[in-house]
């Protein structure tokens, strides 16, 4: 063979079978990113999306309601004489269990802590002596605004504390 047939069988273009296969290797390609791209940007919108937890978040007594009339009353009220020294506190851990303190007691009594689960916008809380109470989130979008709940003849609402600054 003379070296212009071997130079030129060296630069020969690609049968048409090769050349499909590689259309076939590029498409494969492209269809691979465009799926990865897509669970990517699908995981980011989910994840913007999310309720916020309740977990390591502690909120305090902000409003009372008077349960029969809806109308506002006096932390004071709630709390009787102790509200100026004790204003109470509702505290989530990430561990699923809670304490509350909306009136003096001693915490071995059992009666301000226990546990919790939250299904939508409901509360569960079992309280350690087997009492059952329940909780109602409010929202605003994904982020909760207060915690409320039935307390005696009220309808307490809590708001978040946050953090303080060092």
């Amino acid at each position: 063979m003379s070296k212009k047939k071997q130079q030129g069988k060296q630069f020969a273009s690609k049968t048409p079978k090769q050349a499909n296969g590689s259309k076939k290797k590029i498409i494969i390609l492209a269809v691979v990113l465009i799926a990865v791209t897509a669970a990517a940007v699908a995981a980011v919108v989910i994840g913007v999306n999310m309720p916020e937890g309740l977990g390591g978040s502690q909120w305090i007594p902000d409003s009372a309601r008077n349960a029969s009339t809806d109308e506002a009353v006096p932390m004071q009220e709630v709390y009787g004489t102790y509200y100026s020294n004790y204003q109470g506190s509702l505290t989530f851990k990430d561990d699923n269990t809670f304490e509350l303190w909306l009136s003096p007691g001693d915490a071995s009594d059992g009666t301000h802590s226990g546990t919790y689960e939250v299904k939508d916008n409901t509360v569960k809380a079992t309280f350690g002596d087997g009492t059952k109470s329940t909780f109602t989130l409010k929202r605003d979008g994904t982020r909760i605004v207060s915690v409320q709940m039935d307390y005696e003849d009220y309808k307490v609402s809590f708001k978040k504390q946050e953090a303080e600054k060092q």
